[in-house]
């Protein structure tokens, strides 16, 4: 009858919008857990870039205390 066809279709819909809003909060949290993930990757980032300067500055002073402590050359004298 028409009135089982409303019913059916009532419930059909109920269904329909139950089945989108659980797939609207699935990706809420797939976009939520995604955000982390890219906040976490910048920061490892931002990590290894820090230590990476470090190491270039580590480098660049041992550099020049190597320089530093080099002893300078004897003045050579002109061959007569």
């Amino acid at each position: 009858t028409a009135a089982n066809r409303s019913e059916q279709d009532a419930e059909q819909a109920k269904k329909q919008v139950e089945d989108k809003a659980k797939q609207a909060a699935d990706q809420k949290r797939l976009a939520e857990q995604q955000t982390r993930e890219a906040a976490a990757a910048q920061q490892i980032a931002a990590q290894q870039e820090a230590a990476r300067q470090q190491t270039a500055e580590a480098e660049r002073q041992a550099a020049a205390r190597r320089q530093a402590e080099t002893p300078a050359p004897a003045p050579t004298r002109p061959a007569p």
